[in-house]
């Protein structure tokens, strides 16, 4: 039997630091500056605030080192990984949801106006604006193939989809995308 079953570019990092566990300073933040980034833009892209993004992305790091003595690293750490910040984010917003709910209720906020949507000429963020627009799960979706780089059976997994409910789900997020992006650069 081999070491690696499959292509994980992260296998020998994440067996390195289970294997110095709980002492793996080194070998974890060399995992974590190789996912840092594209973390952090899965973060932004879900909450859609740099700030609530950072927080979301370091406590996705402590959870990530809590519960690496348990990845099995036959399996790909990225899909495991992206699983984190996914259920981490969802719950994030279910969490602000609730919170700003009970909010408006006690402070009756109705009264204060929401700010406008920006048009295509206040922001240089064109793709970001048009991810906005999108329904979460399809959001989620281009998210998870684009910004984290998860082939579409590790989306499968994340999700907990079937194979071809992924391909097919991803391909009208596609769709979608490309037709509210042609209409916000034709504004």
């Amino acid at each position: 039997m081999t070491d690696a079953p499959h292509s994980d570019p992260d296998a020998w990092l994440v067996r390195r630091v289970q294997d110095e566990l709980p002492y793996a300073g080194e070998a974890f933040a060399r995992l974590v500056r190789s996912h840092e980034r594209r973390v952090y833009q899965s973060c932004r892209r879900y909450l859609r605030d740099p700030v609530e993004a950072e927080d979301a992305a370091q406590e996705v790091f402590l959870r990530v080192f809590q519960s690496l003595a348990g990845f099995d690293a036959r399996a790909p750490f990225g899909a495991w990984l992206y699983r984190i910040v996914h259920n981490h984010c969802l719950n994030r917003l279910e969490r602000d949801r609730s919170w700003r709910e009970q909010w408006r209720e006690a402070e009756s906020l109705d009264a204060i106006p929401e700010p406008s949507a920006p048009s295509a000429d206040d922001t240089p963020d064109v793709v970001q604006r048009t991810l906005d627009l999108l329904p979460a799960a399809e959001r989620e979706l281009l998210i998870l193939r684009f910004e984290a780089g998860l082939a579409i059976h590790e989306i499968a997994e994340v999700l907990e989809l079937k194979l071809s409910a992924a391909k097919m789900r991803l391909y009208r997020a596609q769709d979608r995308f490309k037709e509210l992006y042609q209409t916000i650069n034709s504004e």
